[in-house]
C-alpha cells in the first residue's frame, strides 16, 4: 500500500514539475519505447510475411494445369470479360 501511494505521489510531484523524474524513470521510458519498436518491426515482418505467402499461392495458381493451362497461358485473360456476337 505504501508503494502504490509513494509511485502516485511521485507522479503528481514529477507532472506539476515540483521534482525532476528519476533516472529510473528514464530507463523506464526508453524500455517502452524500445518495446513500442520491437512491436512494430513485428508487426511489419507478420505483415510482409502474409504477404509473401499471398504471392507464393498466387504463383502456384499460375502454374496449376486447371486454372491457367499447362504453361500459365491463360493467365493474361484473368479477370477480363470476353465477348462475341455470332449472330442472330
Amino acid at each position: 500500500m505504501y508503494e502504490g501511494f509513494k509511485e502516485s505521489l511521485t507522479f503528481w510531484l514529477v507532472k506539476m514539475r515540483i521534482i525532476r523524474s528519476s533516472p529510473v524513470d528514464s530507463v523506464s521510458a526508453e524500455s517502452t519505447r524500445a518495446r513500442k519498436v520491437f512491436q512494430d518491426a513485428e508487426n511489419e515482418l507478420n505483415r510482409l510475411k502474409a504477404e509473401r505467402e499471398q504471392k507464393e499461392a498466387d504463383i502456384l495458381d499460375i502454374f496449376d494445369v486447371a486454372v491457367f493451362g499447362r504453361e500459365g497461358e491463360w493467365k493474361k485473360l484473368d479477370g477480363k470479360c470476353l465477348e462475341k456476337e455470332s449472330g442472330e
